[in-house]
């Protein structure tokens, strides 16, 4: 040790003084004293098979950074570029000393396993030093997998644990610094970024699939690694196909900027639209995966994420939008089409379930329902919104106050939607469905004594009573006229089959 820290910081007075000529002699100084503490530390450990301490692991590496820190002051400002190179060299000559190690018998494992992380150390500080920008991600995701399946194939899970660091390291500067572009020149999917990204999930796909594989010999703490560098890999994904959708629409965005403000709102619209689309989408091919697999974690994950997207078209988007007034079509826009992609995915979602219903656990039971009633409430909104903006458009075009039909047709729809509720419940024979829309019919009914009996003009509040009053006795008819079979239904004691024939 002592030989050691005495011999480099000889160097450190000549290295700031050292003429440029004189700098490749110089470097071969270096590089005799690293050969000679290697031999005198790794090579001493390799041929005489002595056990290694703590201290002598110690050396192995302070003679490994010394070297290069040295190297690094010496030739930095003339030689810059080759030190990517530099680094890849030390890490293949550590590299071979490893393998070495592994071929020798009786060889002392420590010395392999530690020549072998000194040549990940610098095969990883290589990426950066020679290369720039998004390649070296690449090279750290590429290193990342291929050192948890050299760690597979060895058997060592020093190896995985390093590779799985060098994928977190990847990871960070995926979602840090390679996810922003320039704006001005971008283009979906032909840029930069796009190929990095699919990179680095084919990186974390791979791993994932590696750790399925060999499942049966990994250690306790890698047990569940497989499926969280699979769930890693589907949220990058989710990431990059985001991160294009918004900076595609705020390049168009930037565009319309001397353009009428329009343009801009529309371009905004569009971005907050494809996301809520693009999560629905996603989530359903989750579920659709989760079917073919019979994944429950994928069946969770599918369903946290169409959770989300619901609750973003109706917490977000409906509040966000900009809609234009005087351009506004009922049906016939995108917020509507987009509702209509999502009620879709919802409903092909409960679907799915359903398919699975005798296989689900206790605790995904509720799955289904919770859907069907996400499904309604889904409907319920988008059809109100669009009501309102109908009139609120009237309102814009024919300057006129039309807060007595708004009020008027959201009553009237609500009640409408509720008896139709009821009618799938006696078509269906579930008495669920048909509870779900007297507690539906209650709310237009409240509403219409609450609210719209004092706001209403006496002409839509007459309108409002005529309305409901005949919903409410067509639908107390139907009940009278089946009171029967629907007693037998809501209270039999019997099986199953007794309340079908009721």
């Amino acid at each position: 040790l002592v030989g050691l820290i005495a011999s480099y910081w000889l160097f450190v007075p000549m290295i700031a003084e050292v003429a440029p000529a004189d700098l490749v002699r110089m470097e071969l100084g270096l590089t005799a004293t690293f050969l000679i503490f290697v031999g005198a530390t790794t090579l001493f450990h390799l041929l005489w098979r002595r056990l290694p301490n703590n201290l002598d692991m110690g050396l192995m590496s302070l003679n490994a950074l010394a070297f290069f820190g040295s190297t690094y002051l010496l030739l930095w400002d003339d030689y810059r570029p080759w030190f990517g190179f530099i680094a890849l060299a030390l890490s293949l000559f550590y590299g071979l000393v490893g393998y070495g190690a592994l071929k020798r018998s009786g060889a002392p494992p420590q010395v392999a396993l530690f020549a072998l992380a000194i040549a990940l150390v610098f095969l990883t500080v290589a990426a950066p030093l020679q290369l720039s920008g998004s390649w070296i991600t690449v090279a750290w995701a590429a290193e990342g997998a291929v050192l948890v399946w050299v760690g597979f194939l060895l058997g060592t899970w020093q190896a995985r644990a390093f590779g799985l660091g060098v994928l977190a390291i990847a990871l960070a500067r995926l979602l840090l610094i390679d996810t922003f572009v320039y704006l001005p020149a971008f283009r979906l999917f032909f840029n930069d970024r796009f190929p990095t990204f699919v990179v680095g999930i084919a990186a974390f796909y791979a791993a994932g699939y590696l750790y399925h594989r060999w499942r049966g010999v990994v250690q306790e703490w890698e047990g569940q690694m497989g499926l969280f560098l699979l769930g890693v890999a589907n949220l990058l994904t989710l990431w990059i196909l985001s991160a294009e959708a918004i900076r595609y629409f705020d390049a168009r965005a930037l565009a319309a900027l001397p353009s009428p403000r329009r343009a801009y709102l529309d371009a905004e619209n569009g971005k907050l639209l494809a996301l809520t689309v693009l999560w629905g989408v996603y989530a359903l091919g989750l579920l659709a995966l989760a079917q073919a697999r019979g994944s429950r974690y994928l069946r969770w994950a599918g369903l946290a994420l169409l959770a989300l997207a619901v609750g973003k078209f109706v917490l977000v988007d409906t509040l966000a939008l900009n809609v234009d007034p005087a351009a506004f079509h009922p049906a016939f826009n995108y917020p509507f089409a987009t509702f209509l992609v999502l009620l879709a995915v919802v409903i092909f979602a409960a679907f799915l379930v359903a398919k699975r219903r005798d296989t689900l656990l206790p605790g995904e039971a509720y799955a289904l329902p919770v859907l069907v009633v996400a499904a309604n409430v889904l409907a319920i909104w988008a059809f109100s919104v669009e009501a309102w903006r109908y009139f609120d458009s009237r309102e814009y075009l024919l300057r006129t106050d039309m807060d007595s039909a708004k009020h008027l047709t959201l009553t009237v729809l609500w009640a409408i939607y509720a008896v139709g509720v009821i009618v799938v419940g006696f078509v269906a024979r579930s008495n669920t469905i048909r509870l779900a829309g007297l507690a539906l019919l209650a709310i237009p009914v409240v509403k219409l004594f609450a609210f719209d009996v004092f706001l209403l003009e006496r002409g839509y509040r007459v309108a409002a009573f005529v309305t409901l009053g005949v919903l409410l006795l067509g639908t107390g008819l139907a009940y009278q006229r089946y009171s029967g079979a629907i007693r037998g239904f809501l209270f039999s004691k019997g099986s199953p089959e007794a309340r079908d024939d009721a």
